[in-house]
């Protein structure tokens, strides 16, 4: 579900949301994204109401997952993710909520450092400033899996990261780096 670049750590990714019930993300649109790629990856059955909060499903935004883009999902949830993630998150034990808790074996199933060691070297580039893919993934995968580098990239933002990743995989980071780090990308 979550192969590629970002949340090694998938309980990680989603404890970083649920940790606090007053936090606020400029992203809101990617805790959807995230729990819908959990549903769909393991075929969950699960209501919407027993994962999302109330003003989500009254709102009907949860209906709006499967007909408009991410990047809407964003500006439609705002920033503070208690109104995204229904209340049984921040509760002990999820107050049993059985949907949630099918939620999060599926985050654990799907979390790659859980998974042997691979034989290949990695290189794991990711920046302590990410904005959107919390930096404790990159670490927590570097430190299980000791045949990684970890490379902390100097950008503030994670679209800057990407760039800044793939310009130095190249080998051109020197040639642009002052250019982008006065490029602010959007929300």
């Amino acid at each position: 579900v979550l192969a590629g670049g970002g949340p090694y750590n998938a309980i990680t990714y989603l404890n970083t949301f649920t940790a606090d019930p007053d936090m606020q993300y400029n992203r809101n649109g990617y805790i959807p994204f995230f729990i819908r790629g959990m549903i769909c990856g393991e075929h969950l059955v699960v209501a919407d109401s027993n994962i999302y909060a109330p003003e989500v499903i009254e709102n009907g935004y949860n209906l709006l997952f499967n007909s408009t883009q991410l990047s809407y999902w964003h500006t439609l949830l705002g920033l503070n993710v208690n109104e995204v993630l229904h209340p049984d998150f921040y509760a002990p034990d999820y107050n049993n909520n059985e949907d949630i808790l099918k939620l999060i074996a599926a985050a654990r199933k799907n979390s790659l450092v859980n998974y042997d060691m691979p034989t290949t070297p990695i290189k794991l580039y990711h920046s302590p400033l990410d904005n959107t893919v919390p930096y404790a993934c990159s670490v927590e995968l570097h430190e299980r899996w000791n045949n990684t580098t970890l490379t902390d990239l100097e950008s503030d933002q994670h679209y800057k990261g990407g760039i800044e990743f793939m310009a130095k995989y190249m080998g051109i980071w020197p040639l642009i780096k002052d250019f982008i780090k006065d490029i602010e990308f959007s929300k």
